[in-house]
């Protein structure tokens, strides 16, 4: 998906699902903006844990 490799300009959304934990920070780690990202779990810890893992300016 091209968009989630160029830097854009406005209110942008890509919703991503994955499989394991694992793929979400290597996916989320590769962008050379990393600007901002979300996660949406069930698990509040899980969240936190994942957050911390993730290579972005604000999750």
């Amino acid at each position: 998906m091209i968009i989630s490799h160029e830097q854009t300009f406005g209110p942008v959304v890509i919703i991503t699902a994955f499989q394991t934990i694992e793929q979400a920070i290597e996916k989320a780690s590769n962008s050379i903006h990393g600007l901002r990202c979300s996660i949406f779990l069930q698990n509040t810890e899980g969240a936190h844990g994942l957050a911390r893992k993730l290579r972005s300016e604000t999750v």
